[in-house]
């Protein structure tokens, strides 16, 4: 049966309501989207600090709420590990390069052929090359953003300083060993009561494998070759890298300045025992907590035999995406945001952190609070082990070997070289 014309016009009028209807539908929805919950945990950063970055974000997707956790880095892993089995892992993390070859499984990338703003020429043009080459995966994946580039410096006591009338910092480690006797004290027993320098010891050092890294890099030992997926502590270069570290706690030598009596190496630092101590600019917080009245300085990290081939020695905060979230999109709307220019400026004044953007590098290069960690960023080392827990553990046991098992270091760091390539092999 034909319709006619009058029917027509009523069939063509519900038609033309009902895609009106449905375009407002959608236009609502876009215009309306439902409401995501994003929980970040971090390593490092107080939410305080980070908490004005999160409400810039949500200014712009006001649908997007994020929950800010900072969590415990000695049992961060551990953590993660017993939230994936619960289903209750965070949509992003905030770890360490050297800890992304152990998350790698559990990450999802952004994939840069696909993206309009961050692509590999963007990167390129507004990272320096030592952060690039971490940041990307087979030069087409994003592998996370990263917030802040920390590097190790020297701490030294500006009061103890004074005191001995010594005008300038230590630019080298000889000027180093020949503060050692004016600033070492020991008692009538013979015991160390102020160490010159925090160094050489154990399990009382902060960031001791980064320490030793970093003396095995200024030895011209690579210690990976990732190619092979092997170690090279096997070699003279590590053998002399170590020696140098272990005669600063041994009492048999010229330059003994520390030893297992002291407490943590920041915390010695924080309380007068120790003049100086290698640390991170991120320790600040704990020295402030430790003892807010420290009249302290940062200088630069001391070189061997010219500044010029110093290695500085670095580690950079990444945003980075859980593989499992149901949010991919937005958690990686959130680290982009964080790439902004505007944005990691704004940050920077709200910590201070060194910045991992070049443009941020050159600008803030003289910052008094942070410029000597600045200044270090483009000759920064980053190292990138299968396994930070294993490397770790194999540091602290090849200087315990020689120490309290009468291992040479040489038979140490060929028991450590052989451990550690065979976990290596064997991923």
């Amino acid at each position: 049966m034909s319709l006619t014309t009058s029917q027509k016009r009523i069939v063509f009028g519900l038609i033309i309501v009902v895609i009106v209807f449905i375009g407002l539908f959608f236009a609502f929805q876009k215009s309306n989207p439902k409401p995501v919950n994003l929980t970040i945990w971090s390593v490092a950063g107080e939410k305080d600090s980070f908490q004005p970055i999160i409400n810039r974000f949500r200014s712009q997707y006001p649908h997007i709420n994020i929950n800010y956790v900072l969590k415990e880095e000695a049992t961060f892993y551990q953590d993660f590990i017993n939230a994936l089995a619960n289903n209750q892992a965070p949509d992003i993390l905030f770890i360490y390069n050297d800890w992304l070859p152990i998350y790698s499984s559990y990450l999802t990338y952004l994939d840069l052929t696909k993206q309009k703003t961050i692509n590999l020429l963007y990167l390129n043009q507004n990272y320096p090359q030592n952060i690039v080459s971490g940041m990307v995966s087979s030069q087409k994946y994003l592998r996370g953003a990263p917030l802040f580039v920390d590097n190790l410096a020297l701490y030294y006591n500006q009061d103890i300083f004074n005191y001995y009338n010594i005008a300038l910092p230590p630019k080298n480690w000889s000027e180093i060993i020949e503060l050692i006797p004016k600033l070492r004290k020991i008692n009538d027993k013979g015991q160390l009561e102020r160490a010159a320098i925090a160094f050489g010891s154990i399990d009382n050092i902060e960031h001791l494998s980064d320490i030793l890294t970093m003396l095995l890099f200024n030895y011209n030992n690579p210690v990976v070759e990732s190619r092979q997926k092997r170690f090279t502590l096997n070699d003279k270069t590590a053998e002399e890298a170590i020696n140098f570290y272990l005669q600063f706690s041994d009492p048999k030598s010229a330059l003994y300045t520390y030893n297992e009596n002291f407490s943590n190496s920041i915390e010695s630092f924080s309380q007068g025992k120790a003049a100086m101590y290698l640390g991170y600019f991120s320790d600040q917080a704990k020295i402030k907590k430790y003892n807010p009245s420290l009249n302290y300085k940062v200088s630069y990290l001391p070189y061997f035999s010219s500044p010029e081939s110093k290695k500085n020695f670095g580690r950079i905060l990444f945003g980075v995406v859980n593989k499992k979230t149901y949010h991919y999109n937005e958690a990686w709307s959130f680290l982009t945001f964080l790439m902004q220019q505007d944005t990691a400026n704004f940050y920077f004044s709200l910590t201070k952190n060194p910045p991992a953007r070049s443009d941020l590098i050159n600008y803030y290069l003289n910052d008094p609070t942070s410029g000597v960690f600045i200044q270090q960023i483009l000759t920064a080392k980053f190292f990138y082990p299968f396994d930070y827990q294993k490397v770790d553990e194999a540091f602290k046991n090849l200087l315990k070997e020689i120490r309290y098992q009468n291992y040479s270091v040489r038979e140490s760091l060929e028991r450590a070289n052989s451990r550690l390539n065979f976990y290596w092999q064997e991923q």
